[in-house]
């Protein structure tokens, strides 16, 4: 708990730096001088950041599409659901017999065993695989 004198300590400042504020709130006062940005900019660079994000952010959503399509819906295991990122596609896998066309994804333990298995098994540019749709 702040002793009196703290709390007087800090009573005290706040009206050394009120002056200050209230100042720099006025609308009247100068300030530093404005750079205009033109609207070629302005397109610039929020392209330049929608992509950076884009590339930032696919690896992401690939790792987070593959843990929920991990989850087998079907209690059987006959079916599953196969998301390449673009489409969910239901597909029906019998193994007594007819040979199985799609190894099923991984099990993934969490977030960074799947980057690491996604990077061992597809390489480093499966990461952004869903990349050209975003931008």
């Amino acid at each position: 708990m702040p002793s009196r004198f703290q709390i007087r300590d800090l009573f005290l400042l706040l009206l050394q730096i009120f002056p200050l504020l209230v100042k720099n709130m006025d609308p009247e006062a100068e300030g530093p001088p404005v750079i205009k940005v033109t609207p070629l900019q302005q397109m610039l660079a929020s392209c330049t950041g929608a992509i950076l994000t884009s590339l930032m952010v696919t690896p992401f959503d690939v790792v987070k599409i593959r843990l929920q399509a991990q989850n087998n819906p079907f209690s059987k295991g006959k079916c599953f659901l196969y998301s390449n990122g673009l489409m969910d596609h239901l597909c029906v896998c019998e193994e007594e017999g007819n040979k199985v066309w799609y190894k099923k994804p991984g099990r993934f333990k969490g977030t960074l065993d799947a980057f690491l298995k996604i990077i061992r098994n597809e390489g480093i540019k499966s990461l952004w695989s869903g990349l050209p749709p975003t931008l």
